[in-house]
């Protein structure tokens, strides 16, 4: 895994890169970017701050998002499958369209947008079996 700077992430994304499969950005604070339509499939984000981000259309297939804060997230049509969320909070994000199969059981929900439109308050221990 190749660890990141979110400074080198940015200039890198803003220079017109998407692909950054696998790399380390544990701990960093994306909050507020328009990352959209990036491939962070198998990256490492845990316990970051993605308050506010905009990860529309990305695909975050496997990523680890432990302990991260999703607040007011855009996730709008993301991969989110495989995805690592214990922990982690998605008060008032939106993921409309987005492709969650079985990896939002470990989320925390407050007033979330649901692929289906449907806004939820649901956290981990009221998640059905």
């Amino acid at each position: 895994m190749t660890d990141l700077t979110a400074e080198e992430l940015l200039r890198r994304y803003a220079a017109g890169e998407r692909d950054f499969i696998g790399i380390n950005l544990a701990g960093v604070n994306l909050s507020g970017l328009d990352l959209s339509e990036i491939n962070l499939t198998n990256a490492d984000l845990s316990q970051s701050n993605l308050v506010g981000i905009k990860l529309r259309r990305a695909n975050l297939r496997g990523v680890n998002l432990y302990q991260s804060g999703l607040l007011d997230a855009d996730l709008t049509e993301a991969d989110l499958r495989d995805t690592i969320l214990e922990n982690t909070g998605f008060d008032r994000a939106n993921l409309r369209g987005a492709i969650v199969d079985g990896a939002i059981q470990d989320a925390v929900l407050e007033d979330t947008i649901m692929p289906d439109g449907q806004i939820v308050t649901c956290y981990p221990w009221e998640m059905p079996q």
